[in-house]
């Protein structure tokens, strides 16, 4: 009989969680400032194209940053499942996480949680790393 060991990844994505929020606290801080700008600006002047162009700037980079530690993240589990010679992960969904009632703030970032990229990442990291994925519905 083969030894079965649960490995929750709650650091992981406390991890994850953190640098995404700061990653998106700057980018909601940029966005207020640009967007009092334009509401300054008539709507077809060059300055207008300009402050929007820097706030396109700003959102592209967050979504580039909240993109790279998903894949650190999901990079991090993926080795832990190698060092400990795992031959199975378990994928599972988390929906009814989401629909529990566990408090405004907690209900907010759960809403804002894109776990299907997740699932995606961490699906094609584990067959690319020779684990086999088995997702839960």
């Amino acid at each position: 009989m083969q030894k079965v060991k649960i490995i929750r990844l709650k650091n992981l994505a406390g991890d994850l969680r953190e640098r995404n929020k700061s990653a998106k606290k700057a980018n909601q801080q940029g966005d207020s400032k640009n967007s009092k700008r334009l509401q300054r600006c008539n709507p077809k002047s060059r300055k207008r194209r300009k402050i929007q162009r820097a706030k396109q700037k700003l959102i592209d980079r967050s979504k580039r940053r909240i993109r790279d530690l998903r894949h650190k993240a999901t990079t991090k589990a993926i080795d832990f499942c190698q060092e400990n010679k795992v031959s199975k992960v378990f994928i599972g969904n988390p929906d009814g996480v989401r629909k529990k009632n566990t408090g405004r703030k907690h209900n907010q970032r759960l809403a804002g949680w894109e776990y299907g990229k997740d699932i995606e990442y961490l699906t094609y990291k584990s067959k690319q790393a020779g684990i086999k994925p088995i997702q839960i519905i």
